[in-house]
C-alpha cells in the first residue's frame, strides 16, 4: 500500500482509537507533539480500514519529546474486546532478534563461541557429512539451510549451498539457534529469555514462549476465512487457529510498550558488553548480489535488519503481523503490532504502518525493495 504524505498529515481523530501516553504531563502535550499525534491517529485509522484490520497497536518515541501508544481497532473484533495496555501481540520473527542476543551473552560468557560448529554443539540434528556450518552462519542466515524444515527431519536436514556463499532466511537455523541456547544456558528457551532479556529490562508483560495457557492474555490473530480462494481486500476474515511456539524463531509475545524497550536494548546494546554488541553490528552486511534492488537501502546480520537508518526486525506468524525499528542518531523508535498476518497482495501490514510513519515524521526515503524472507514480506 502506499499512502501519500498529503494522507499521512490530513484527517481527524476517531472514536475508535485509545492513547497511552508515557507521563500526564506529556498527555497536555504541546500543540506540536498534539499535531503530531493526530496525524498519526487519522493515518493509522486510514492504514486500518484500507486492509481490513482487526486491531492494531502503534508505539512510538522521539526526541522531541512525543512518546506514545496508539491502539486502533479491537483485541477481539467479533466481542469488541478494547486493547488494553496488558494485551499480548505475537511478535513472530523479531524473536529473533532476541533467541540472538542470548546467544550472544552465553559467547560473551565463554559457553559458546560464534566460530562453533553446530553438529559439535547439536550432534542429534543430522546435518549433511562433512559441513562446516557455525553459529555464525546461523545467526546471519547463510547457512545454506532450508526455510522451514523440521530439525528432525527423516532422513536429516539438507543445504543448497556451501556455508557462508549466499544469503538465504531461514526460520529453520533460528530453531537450531534456540536449542543451542538452551544446551549451552542450561534452561529452556522461554526461561532465558525471561531471565536474561524481559527481566533486566522491565519488559514485565511479555511471554518467552506461546503457550494455550497464556491464550486469554492475547490479542486474537486474523486470518482469511476461506483459504482455498484468493484473499482480497474487504474479504471476510475468521480467527487464526491457535498455534503453541516454543522454538527461537518465533516464540515471544509482547506489547508496545516492552517492545519500545527491547528496540532501544536491541540498537543501543543495553544487555551486551560493549565489544560483543560491535560484534553484533559490525555483522549488519549487505547481501550483495543474492538481492541487488535492496543495495544500498537493505542489510542484515545477527537477527537485525537495517532499512536505511532504522535497525530492526519484522515478524509474521499465524495471525499476526509486526515491525520494531530504531535510528539511533534521531532517537526514533517505534513499533506496530497487527492481527492480520498479510495483507491480500502479501504486504507486511505492520512495515507498511511503521515506515510510513517513519516517511512522514522524519522525511526519510526508506522504500526499498527487500527480500522477502524476512519478517518484512515473509515470516
Amino acid at each position: 500500500m502506499h499512502i501519500s504524505r498529503r494522507a499521512f498529515t490530513a484527517g481527524a481523530l476517531s472514536a475508535a482509537v485509545s492513547v497511552r501516553f508515557a507521563s500526564p504531563a506529556l498527555a497536555q502535550g504541546s500543540p506540536a507533539i498534539d499535531a503530531a499525534i493526530a496525524a498519526i491517529r487519522a493515518h493509522g485509522e486510514e492504514h486500518l480500514r484500507h486492509f481490513g484490520l482487526p486491531g492494531l497497536t502503534l508505539g512510538l518515541t522521539t526526541p522531541a519529546g512525543l512518546s506514545t501508544v496508539l491502539d486502533f481497532g479491537f483485541a477481539n473484533r467479533d466481542n469488541r474486546a478494547p486493547i488494553s495496555p496488558d494485551t499480548l501481540f505475537q511478535i513472530g520473527s523479531i524473536s529473533k532478534s532476541m533467541t540472538s542476543a542470548v546467544v550472544h551473552q552465553l559467547a560473551a560468557e565463554g559457553r559458546l563461541k560464534l566460530s562453533d560448529r553446530v553438529s559439535a554443539l547439536l550432534p542429534v540434528v543430522h546435518l549433511p557429512s562433512g559441513n562446516t556450518i557455525t553459529v555464525q552462519h546461523l545467526l546471519d542466515h547463510s547457512a545454506g539451510l532450508p526455510d522451514d524444515a523440521p530439525l528432525f527431519a527423516d532422513g536429516g536436514l539438507w543445504t543448497s549451498y556451501a556455508p557462508g556463499q549466499h544469503w538465504h532466511y531461514s526460520n529453520t537455523g533460528y530453531d537450531m539457534l534456540g536449542k543451542i541456547a538452551e544446551h549451552a544456558g542450561g534452561k529452556p528457551l522461554g526461561r532465558l529469555l525471561a531471565e536474561r532479556i524481559f527481566a533486566p529490562l522491565g519488559m514485565r508483560r511479555s511471554k518467552g514462549a506461546i503457550i494455550a495457557a497464556d491464550r486469554l492474555l492475547y490479542a486474537q490473530g486474523y486470518e482469511p476465512a476461506d483459504l482455498t480462494i484468493p484473499f482480497a481486500i474487504g474479504a471476510p476474515l475468521a480467527p487464526a487457529a491457535w498455534v503453541d511456539v516454543t522454538f527461537g524463531a518465533g516464540s515471544v509475545a509482547s506489547t508496545a510498550d516492552d517492545m519500545l524497550i527491547w528496540a532501544r536494548a536491541l540498537v543501543d546494546g543495553a544487555l551486551l558488553d560493549p565489544a560483543m554488541q560491535q560484534v553484533r553490528l559490525d555483522s549488519i552486511q549487505s547481501l550483495g548480489p543474492d538481492f541487488p534492488t535492496a543495495e544500498g537501502k537493505y542489510w542484515y546480520g545477527y537477527g537485525i535488519d537495517r532499512r536505511v537508518t532504522y535497525d530492526g526486525h519484522g515478524g509474521q506468524i499465524n495471525g499476526y503481523n509486526s515491525a520494531v525499528a530504531r535510528d539511533p542518531a534521531t532517537d526514533t523508535t517505534i513499533v506496530v503490532l497487527t492481527t492480520l498476518t498479510l495483507a491480500p497482495d502479501g504486504t507486511s501490514v505492520a512495515n507498511a504502518l511503521l515506515y510510513s510513519v517513519i516517511n512522514g515524521i522524519t522525511d526519510t526515503d526508506t522504500d526499498v525493495e527487500v527480500p522477502r524472507q524476512t519478517g518484512e514480506e515473509g515470516p
